[in-house]
């Protein structure tokens, strides 16, 4: 449970948990919001509402009701960890014996564009050792789905897939499939999979380049989904691991003692009209291809074109053909990394956005769910909050200074407003102090973490360092929003993993926004001192922007005190994938530098490459004569990316020029059979 120790899950077929805690969430905080609200409108009409300070109510209105409906979902999320009360609405197994006595066969899909291969497949391997530790490793495959377009990662991944293959060759089988027409992305993708695959499997997995999963979770979750033959989506809540950064350290820490108060919460309030988060979750196939197919937005624009957040849109077809999604965060054994910096989250952060705005468009969309409706609404209002604090923000500096620049006396009533200061912070830490005594009450994890003195003071650390970062973020999404609505291109790219410390250069590009809201906040202070308490904690934070950025980009020396606060239990005792994939990872094969080269000069990546092109659904091209010559010379350096992707294209360039570069020797060759249907 988002890195907590494993337990046992009861289920509870009665749904009606979920309903009453529905109704109390939502009632909760409208009246929380309501309540909020007035206390904004006591503490600034005091001599009349001038335009800003309307404003300025409005906009907190909007915002209380943000923290206050995350408050309730918290407080949910609270009881129901520590009553440990069953899943409602859902059959379970009988006992360990039943757990684990499925008959279903279930596919791992594993999507990847212009990864690491080694990183990738060393985590295929951990999980398909793990099955085949399991009672039923027959029923399981792989299906390596690739989107890459760098022809050297291409080739890496061929030579990976083949090792792979002989690594797992006694317990499961791997599959290998490379588009070469890459509509849909990752959507078009398990698309794909689906029409040429789908058929030969009840249930499929999704799994990121960077995930991670136990056998027993992957059992555990398809025994729940033949029991419930209503479920469409199943997701495991996945634990975030291996970060070294302190970026990444802290995001660890607040998913594992923050995040799952509230993933408790969300699960326990939406019951079967869950979410889909894109990965670590299991599908129902046939309900999946016949529902789930995406379409192409009409027109131009951010909202426009292929639908780049498909999870929450996949979830909500489900949902409307009449199968229920589920979170069930009691799934432990599931696993996903982090970025390693800041501006690497921020990067990540921005293609979340974009696609997630196009949600808005598909609100009014025939059929849905009320409560998917309410799912894609607040997965583009995550991010239309920054701008909305931000005008908040700034339309209290404007009233401050229509009001100080009509002096007249006090247009704030102090108490009231300190009231309301007050009862908004509390709003927004509760959450994260609703966690850490979750995790106080949890003895392993109390005793693995060190204590709880150790955990009280990483909670302390985390939440002052969440807290002068949030202003950045705010800034950072704002204007990545300002870019996506302006029709600046959001590039769907690879996300590093293993981030680089930002270099001067880069913070300065990033933080200049920072700095420059920073010095016009500060100003506004000295003009007019009353603002200054108010003011403080976030000119503190945008000035002091580009040293966060840097300082939480930094690993600390294991035998550091820093490494001994903000820590998981998975850090202590990790799981035993994960520490397997940790293995593989750090014994590193000879790279791919040309995989054109490679191809032509080495025999079996040549006969695995022709193979893999013998499935492509495209002509191969016409390879121009200069790469020809380029080739007989052996002027390999010369050969730019694009011109090897050409080359590595045609299976009949490929044939005549491995009988020229290396003199022909009468060896038995196994061609690897291509994926077929």
């Amino acid at each position: 449970m988002s890195g907590r120790h494993a337990t046992a899950i009861t289920f509870d077929h009665d749904a009606s948990h979920a309903g009453a805690a529905r109704s109390f969430v939502f009632w909760s905080t409208s009246v929380t919001t309501a309540v909020g609200t007035l206390g904004a409108w006591w503490a600034l009409d005091t001599g009349g509402l001038n335009p800003a300070e309307i404003v300025q109510i409005a906009l907190f209105a909007v915002c209380f009701a943000w923290i206050a409906f995350a408050f309730w979902t918290a407080l949910v999320g609270f009881r129901r960890l520590v009553t440990r009360r069953a899943v409602s609405g859902l059959r379970g197994p009988n006992g360990s014996a039943d757990t684990q006595a499925i008959t279903s066969r279930v596919a791992l899909v594993v999507p990847m564009r212009n990864e690491d291969p080694h990183a990738v497949f060393a985590n295929i391997r951990a999980i398909g050792e793990s099955i085949g530790r399991s009672r039923h490793p027959e029923l399981i495959d792989f299906f390596i789905l690739s989107d890459t377009v760098d022809p050297d990662i291409q080739v890496a991944e061929e030579v990976a897939w083949t090792e792979l293959r002989g690594h797992l060759a006694s317990i499961c089988r791997v599959y290998y499939r490379r588009r070469t027409d890459n509509s849909g992305k990752k959507a078009g993708n398990l698309a794909e999979f689906c029409r040429r695959w789908g058929a030969s499997y009840e249930y499929f997995i999704v799994l990121d380049a960077d995930s991670l999963m136990e056998a027993d979770t992957i059992i555990t979750m398809t025994r729940i989904m033949e029991l419930n033959p209503g479920v469409g989506i199943l997701q495991a809540p996945p634990t975030s691991i291996g970060g070294r950064s302190r970026f990444a350290r802290l995001q660890q820490f607040a998913g594992f003692a923050y995040g799952t108060v509230v993933t408790a919460g969300m699960s326990g309030w939406q019951g079967g009209d869950s979410n889909y988060w894109g990965h670590n979750a299991i599908i129902r196939t046939k309900a999946f291809a016949r529902y789930c197919g995406l379409p192409v937005l009409s027109g131009t624009g951010p909202f426009s074109g292929e639908i780049l957040s498909h999870d929450f849109v996949e979830a909500a077809l489900m949902r409307r053909a009449g199968y229920e999604v589920w979170m069930l965060p009691e799934l432990v054994g599931s696993f996903e990394r982090l970025p390693p910096t800041l501006l690497d989250y921020a990067q990540r952060d921005r293609r979340w956005a974009a696609g997630n705005l196009q949600h808005l468009r598909l609100l009014g969309t025939a059929g849905l769910h009320p409560m998917s409706r309410l799912h894609l609404f607040m997965g583009a209002s995550s991010y239309l909050m920054s701008p909305v604090w931000l005008l908040f923000i700034l339309a209290g500096v404007t009233s401050a200074l229509l009001d100080s620049a009509a002096s007249e006396g006090p247009t704030v009533d102090p108490l009231a407003a300190v009231v309301v200061f007050v009862s908004s912070t509390v709003l927004v830490f509760a959450p994260r102090f609703l966690g850490l005594v979750a995790v106080l009450r949890d003895r392993d994890a109390r005793r693995a973490l060190g204590g709880a003195g150790l955990v009280i003071l990483s909670g302390i650390f985390e939440i002052v360092v969440s807290a002068l970062m949030a202003p950045i973020t705010m800034v950072m999404q704002t204007l990545a929003l300002v870019g996506i609505l302006s029709g600046a291109k959001v590039s769907w790219g690879t996300q590093r993993r293993d981030g680089e410390r930002p270099t001067a250069l880069d913070l300065l590009r990033v933080h200049t926004p920072h700095a420059v809201l920073g010095l016009a906040l500060l100003v506004t202070a000295v003009l007019i001192p009353g603002s200054a308490p108010w003011l403080a904690a976030m000119i503190v934070s945008l000035l002091a922007a580009p040293l966060l950025t840097a300082w939480t980009s930094g690993t600390d020396p294991e035998s550091s005190v820093m490494s001994r606060l903000i820590r998981v239990p998975d850090e202590v005792a990790p799981p035993r994938v994960v520490v397997r994939a940790d293995e593989l990872v750090a014994v590193r094969p000879t790279p791919v530098t040309d995989g054109l080269r490679r191809v032509l000069t080495d025999g079996r990546a040549h006969s695995v490459h022709l193979a893999v092109l013998a499935t492509a659904s495209s002509a191969p091209p016409t390879v121009p004569e200069r790469i020809a010559r380029l080739v007989d010379d052996g002027a390999w350096a010369s050969i730019s990316v694009e011109d090897r992707a050409v080359a590595l294209a045609s299976p009949e360039f490929l044939r005549a020029h491995r009988r020229s570069v290396v003199r022909p020797v009468r060896t038995a060759t196994t061609v690897l059979a291509p994926v077929h249907g």
